[in-house]
């Protein structure tokens, strides 16, 4: 019968002993906490300031590269061909596309000068042929003058064309014009091509044909 207090009492001192040592386990846990929450906010600190720091470049990066584009075109805008921005040259007057086929189509010189943007499929040879063909002299294709570059990463060409040129889509009968010159851009974006074609009277496009490069050398990828 005396067994049982001695039981008691070893029990209750245990439970005495697990106690202080969950007190004791509880104040080291709570100990190292304001440590850690300091570091986890240093941590957190420094993703703001990572962000801050990438948001900032983003918005200079994006800065330059509008400064850029208006320095080409003269801040008067920009064509989009496909994931291609266009700037377009002070001096050029937007107007309705005279074909469903354009995306765009501007004006020079009092409308004498037409430049043209779209997109279509086939190799850039063939539409090099293509242009060939709708400029003549003695009733004989001209020879292209053919410039090979790269434009926004792209493989692309600039062809010069002079002669008589037959303006008008293949359903209709075309417009023939004596002494002109086509002057245009492919770019080989991959399935689809991008178009720019400037068309009118040789000097008339020779007096834009630098901003007509300018133009194109300019191209991005929005």
């Amino acid at each position: 019968m005396r067994t049982m207090p001695r039981v008691l009492i070893t029990c209750l001192a245990a439970s005495t002993i697990a106690l202080v040592g969950c007190e004791e386990s509880t104040g080291s846990s709570n100990s190292g906490t304001p440590n850690q929450g300091r570091g986890a906010q240093s941590q957190l600190g420094k993703s703001v300031e990572m962000g801050k720091d990438l948001r900032d470049q983003i918005q200079g990066r994006d800065m330059a590269a509008g400064a850029l584009a208006d320095s080409i075109s003269g801040g008067d805008g920009a064509v989009q061909i496909g994931n291609l921005s266009v700037p377009i040259p002070a001096g050029w007057t937007k107007v309705t596309p005279s074909n469903s086929m354009r995306l765009a189509q501007y004006e020079a010189e009092g409308g004498d000068v037409v430049i043209a943007f779209s997109q279509a499929g086939g190799s850039i040879d063939d539409n090099v042929t293509r242009w060939v063909n709708q400029v003549t002299e003695n009733n004989e294709p001209v020879t292209p003058k053919i410039e090979d570059l790269t434009v926004a990463g792209y493989p692309a060409v600039i062809v010069e064309l002079i002669g008589r040129y037959a303006d008008g889509g293949m359903m209709g009968t075309p417009t023939y014009y004596n002494d002109y010159e086509v002057k245009g851009a492919i770019i080989d974006t991959g399935a689809t091509k991008a178009f720019i074609k400037m068309t009118g009277p040789i000097s008339l496009v020779d007096d834009h044909a630098a901003h007509f490069d300018n133009m194109v050398r300019g191209i991005a990828r929005k």
